[in-house]
């Protein structure tokens, strides 16, 4: 697998050619580099040669008035963010984990400088509400400055990425099957899990995700709603205490399979985003058995994982097989509780 490390500067080779094209934008950045050497940062490395894949330091500054405008407010910098593009959506993992460093530390205000010429970085941001604040000027040149403002609610589902907004929409438990599980939310993987499940493919690494289900009440579904993941029980134990309510997602769209004139069509828009093989998701076309194309944003994991047992007995949850369930407000609400979610995720708002 690839490995996401967390780690100091001490221990991370400034001398890989992943780092060169930093050093051609930042001519102080060996020096800088070598002055942190006790700060961390996250590095994504390569399972074929332990080369440098990816790398993100983050932060926390009490003021920021070394752009134009000044950030009145603490903020989360993102010092240095970079990866190399291998159609494996890995900007997307870094820049939730930014986020959610943010969330949890409280802070208003995420940013970033970045020169123009990076096209593709700038698009991923603004996807995700970024804006573009003012500019940098520095002996590098000009960067622009894009700002993540936390508390500015633009009612766009991935421009307020991660938080949610449970008001005024439905709530649903959608249940994944243990082997598809936490290769598609990474963050989601159980304790007992092992850590190959994770790899650098696309599905795991973006922030949105497509599951086939054949639900019947899977055309209910509509933009905004929200799911909570429930990943199957594997059959070493009982299911009452080996099922879970694992993360929180915001449905995004759903689809058909009839919807789509040939397998091509299908396939582009599927591949990319689902857990299932090439070969998987062609037998899934031909037969038609799971209909229901689910394409859903993954906001956020919940720290403890509320049981099948809890739900039935706390929570008021049917004993009847699920697959994709609804549920009440009240019943969302409590299991939420259950699952000790920071409140810092949710958007009170009517």
């Amino acid at each position: 697998m690839d490995n996401l490390k967390y780690l100091p500067f001490a221990q991370i080779n400034l001398q890989d050619p992943f780092f060169d094209s930093l050093k051609q934008d930042y001519v102080e950045f060996p020096q800088w580099f070598v002055k942190k050497a006790q700060a961390y940062a996250y590095v994504l490395y390569s399972a074929q040669d332990n080369s440098i894949q990816g790398f993100m330091y983050l932060k926390t500054e009490e003021k920021v008035d070394d752009v134009t405008p000044q950030l009145l407010s603490s903020a989360l910098k993102i010092g240095t963010f970079k990866f190399n593009p291998q159609q494996t959506l890995r900007g997307h993992r870094f820049l939730k984990k930014a986020l959610d460093v943010a969330i949890h530390q409280n802070l208003r205000y995420v940013y970033l400088t970045v020169f123009a010429k990076h096209e593709g970085l700038i698009k991923l941001i603004e996807t995700y509400g970024f804006y573009r604040h003012g500019e940098k000027q520095s002996d590098n040149g000009t960067e622009y400055v894009y700002v993540r403002d936390l508390s500015l609610i633009q009612g766009d589902i991935l421009k307020d990425y991660p938080l949610v907004k449970p008001q005024s929409v439905n709530k649903y438990l959608l249940a994944i099957e243990p082997k598809y599980h936490t290769a598609l939310i990474p963050e989601a993987i159980l304790n007992n899990e092992c850590l190959d499940i994770v790899k650098d493919v696309s599905h795991s690494n973006s922030i949105q995700k497509i599951y086939l289900s054949a639900a019947y009440n899977a055309p209910e579904l509509k933009k905004g709603d929200l799911l909570l993941m429930y990943r199957k029980s594997d059959g070493t134990a009982p299911a009452a205490f080996r099922s879970v309510v694992s993360a929180v997602c915001t449905v995004l769209e759903v689809k058909n399979i009839h919807d789509f004139t040939d397998e091509k069509k299908y396939l582009d828009y599927c591949e990319k985003f689902s857990v299932f093989s090439k070969k998987e998701l062609c037998q899934f076309y031909a037969n038609k058995r799971y209909p229901y194309i689910i394409r859903f944003a993954f906001n956020f994991a919940f720290p403890k994982r509320p049981i099948r047992q809890q739900l039935i007995d706390d929570v008021g949850i049917s004993t009847e097989r699920l697959v994709l369930m609804a549920i009440t407000d009240q019943q969302f609400n409590h299991i939420l509780k259950l699952g000790n979610i920071n409140e810092n995720f949710i958007i009170h708002q009517t």
